[in-house]
């Protein structure tokens, strides 16, 4: 092989190797974690997931034991009246506490009762990411326990999540409802309007009234 050829080889190479490097990076910059406490290089968890909602141009999605921060209630609450369609999965013993501001704000609560704890810790933010890890969305999580928050930036991934939320959702009831201990009228689960009857977080037919009476 040719002193030429043997360069070209060589320059191949350094380039596969770059292209390689690059999209590792773009892969690692799609990973987002926290820590609480907080390392010294990690992000605050809280404001991770705050800054999440606030990016949302379509859709929230959230599994939660409970809601008692006060700065993620208050950007899911601001989300829902920029988009009109975020849905809250609790566990059966967030029936006990009352949502009102999530409800009044047309936030979708349901309660899912059918676990003997529904501890998942889960957003999925447009169908495009996902927030999960221990932290729960508690004021306790971000000043007093040790936790992990990823927040990570994959349709693919996403996908995944939301065939689970749909899941969990078929069987939640509405917060009301639960909490008063009585069965919901038939078709008033999580999505009584959507064409794929799988898929429960298609918009509702609520939100779909609310939405066009707003244009």
């Amino acid at each position: 092989m040719s002193a030429y050829s043997h360069r070209r080889v060589s320059q191949f190479t350094i380039l596969g190797f770059a292209i390689a490097l690059a999209s590792g990076l773009a892969r690692a910059n799609e990973i987002q974690v926290c820590f609480n406490p907080p390392l010294p290089e990690s992000c605050d968890a809280t404001k991770a997931v705050v800054e999440a909602l606030a990016s949302a141009r379509q859709q929230v999605l959230v599994q939660a034991w409970g809601l008692i921060s006060a700065p993620i209630t208050q950007e899911l609450v601001q989300a829902e009246r920029r988009l009109q369609d975020v849905r809250v999965i609790l566990d059966k013993s967030a029936a006990r506490r009352a949502y009102p501001f999530l409800e009044r704000a047309g936030v979708l609560v349901l309660i899912d009762a059918e676990h003997a704890m529904a501890h998942s810790s889960i957003m999925i933010v447009d169908r495009q990411t996902v927030i999960t890890g221990s932290f729960n969305f508690t004021r306790s999580a971000q000043e007093r326990n040790a936790e992990d928050l990823v927040v990570i930036r994959s349709p693919t991934v996403a996908a995944q999540y939301l065939r689970n939320w749909n899941a969990h959702a078929a069987h939640s009831q509405p917060v009301r409802t639960e909490a008063s201990g009585s069965l919901p009228r038939q078709g008033a689960r999580a999505d009584a309007g959507s064409k794929d009857q799988s898929d429960w977080a298609q918009p509702t037919v609520r939100k779909v009234a609310a939405r066009s009476a707003d244009r």
